[in-house]
């Protein structure tokens, strides 16, 4: 079988507790033409000295402006027709590099190569799956999915080409430059392939930018810079009236996180922006945010009312 040179690109910051891990499920692995580079933002933890126990590893360490420019760097340096993303908290499943690679080969005119991902928390010594994204509605890039499934980025394989031709990440999204790239490779409608096996592993820990708790700071973040997402889109001329919709029902959603978030820390100013925006966006949202409090008024009074 003719074997494609696979680049996985790790962006890193201050992550010796989890890099090795991380370097070792590619190390690991079943398939020998693979580069691994790591970009590394200028570490100060011991991270830089874990680097140079894997002299294979292309390490490129300076500053950056956020994770998305770090992996932008990883992917202009990349030589391999067939790019991956590893995260420094994340591991590859076992032995599925092989497969990825076969399967672009067996299908010359796929550009992606989509699998499934599963979820574990940095506290279970066993690694046990508290969440696995197998079904197709969050492996396939439909509009649904793009604005409510889940983005798996790093479950996803595309050759270089894909990224020469549609453009790298945005870095005006620091958390969900992911999602703005896989609506522009939706958008261009490229031949891909998928599978129901799992090919990633992510870590939920109190660090993780992908794994959020709903106390994260992050959520904040991420909401604003999905409203931000959401507003762009709902300006564009191409963008299609079924995605429209979707975009328009993920602004009113990420809205009221953030009206929640202001709400619960008085910041009652913060919420009032917060609601004027999503009326802006969408006329319909008071009666959404109406239907909203409704629900959780019945299932507190079911709550109560129920035996204990």
């Amino acid at each position: 079988m003719n074997q494609p040179l696979l680049s996985i690109v790790t962006p890193c910051l201050n992550r010796a507790r989890f890099i090795e891990e991380a370097i070792q499920s590619v190390v690991e692995q079943d398939y020998p033409c693979v580069e691994h580079i790591v970009v590394d933002g200028g570490s100060s933890d011991g991270t830089l000295d874990i680097l140079k126990k894997f002299p294979q590893l292309r390490v490129i360490s300076e500053p950056d402006k956020n994770l998305y420019d770090a992996l932008n760097k990883g992917v202009r340096a990349s030589q391999g027709e067939i790019v991956g993303h590893l995260n420094s908290d994340d591991v590859y499943e076992k032995n599925i590099f092989a497969f990825v690679a076969e399967a672009f080969v067996k299908n010359p005119s796929a550009e992606a190569f989509y699998g499934a991902a599963d979820i574990f928390d940095d506290g279970d010594p066993q690694r046990r799956s508290i969440m696995a994204f197998r079904e197709e509605r969050f492996r396939e890039l439909t509009f649904w999915n793009l604005t409510f499934g889940a983005m798996n980025i790093n479950a996803r394989f595309f050759r270089k080409s894909v990224y020469d031709r549609l453009g790298l990440y945005d870095i005006r999204y620091a958390i969900a430059a992911d999602r703005d790239f896989l609506l522009r490779v939706s958008l261009a409608n490229i031949p891909t392939l998928s599978t129901e096996r799992i090919l990633y592993h992510y870590r939920q820990h109190a660090g993780s930018l992908t794994i959020n708790k709903p106390d994260n700071p992050f959520i904040l973040k991420k909401a604003e810079e999905n409203l931000f997402m959401c507003e762009e889109y709902l300006q564009r001329s191409d963008v299609p009236h079924e995605l429209r919709i979707h975009l328009k029902r993920l602004h009113s959603k990420e809205s009221l996180k953030a009206i929640l978030w202001h709400s619960k820390r008085h910041h009652w100013r913060d919420a009032r922006k917060s609601t004027i925006r999503a009326i802006a966006s969408n006329v319909a949202f008071p009666l959404e945010l109406a239907k909203r409090a409704g629900d959780s008024l019945l299932h507190k009074m079911r709550r109560d009312s129920s035996p204990h």
